[in-house]
């Protein structure tokens, strides 16, 4: 299978083709790689311009970055800004998805460095199984990650971060190995309902953080409540329809924040939120 990779030689355009090892488009190319050699000699692409053609198999490696910034007022999944078929990316690399549109990454992918979505608003899609696969960690900033009907399967050793008014939609057992919110900012992170006890470690919850439960799982929560545990952290415990419970057993507050008296209500779309109504709330 023929293969290219970055050199850079002309400047940061993903799309020149004099950037590229063979001097050819990259989306000719079966196998398309960015990598650099340490962390003071870096490589980095811009895909700011608008490509129908997919990138079939995209490898960033170590020390490389890929921003994906091209945007399209009639962008979707089927007609993204920028879509490969699959992808792995390197500890220390970056892929960074910085537009509103749509993009497509694929049905295959390994990722061990970072993915970080920056104001797009469920517009970033994973082709079928919408599983994020490796020990990387999965930053949103501003952002929607999933849907209530297209949930995101992040493996239980990646981490997630997010920030800047973020939201979350997780499968089912699948909410990565941590999860960390800003404090300063309102932040849902939407479980499957019927997950049962999640090993997630949850930290900086404040009063702004919302546990939801997408609408479509079968399950309706009646109550929840939080349990001090005997290391300082908490149980966030939710008794659902069907005698059935859902737990998260780690659960680190933001410094400041003692949580209080926990309410359910529904967004427009029916999903479950869980929100603090105390008015003992700190953050």
């Amino acid at each position: 299978m023929a293969s290219t990779y970055w050199t850079g030689g002309t400047n940061g355009d993903f799309y020149n083709v004099t950037n590229w090892s063979t001097g050819e488009s990259p989306t000719t190319y079966h196998d398309v790689s960015i990598f650099g050699t340490s962390a003071t000699v870096t490589a980095e692409a811009v895909a700011s311009t608008v490509s129908a053609t997919p990138v079939p198999s995209l490898t960033i490696g170590g020390y490389g970055t890929l921003d994906i910034t091209a945007t399209s007022c009639q962008s979707s999944e089927s007609s993204p800004v920028f879509s490969t078929s699959a992808f792995q990316v390197f500890q220390y690399g970056t892929i960074v998805i910085d537009t509103p549109s749509a993009v497509q990454l694929g049905d295959i992918n390994v990722m061990n460095g970072t993915l970080t979505i920056e104001n797009n608003r469920s517009n970033v899609f994973m082709g079928a199984g919408s599983r994020l696969n490796g020990g990387g960690t999965l930053n949103l900033v501003d952002s929607t990650f999933g849907s209530q009907t297209a949930s995101i399967n992040v493996e239980n050793s990646m981490h997630i971060t997010l920030s800047g008014n973020s939201t979350m939609y997780t499968g089912f057992l699948t909410t990565g190995v941590s999860v960390a919110f800003d404090s300063k900012s309102s932040e849902q992170f939407f479980l499957n309902g019927s997950d049962g006890t999640v090993d997630t470690k949850f930290s900086g919850v404040s009063s702004k953080t919302q546990f939801g439960i997408t609408a479509n799982t079968g399950e309706t929560p009646l109550s929840a409540s939080y349990v001090k545990n005997t290391d300082g952290s908490y149980s966030l415990v939710v008794q659902e329809s069907d005698n059935h419970t859902l737990t998260l057993n780690s659960v680190t507050m933001a410094s400041g924040y003692t949580p209080g008296t926990l309410a359910i209500t529904q967004d427009k779309s029916g999903n479950y939120l869980i929100s603090d109504t105390s008015a003992n709330s700190g953050n």
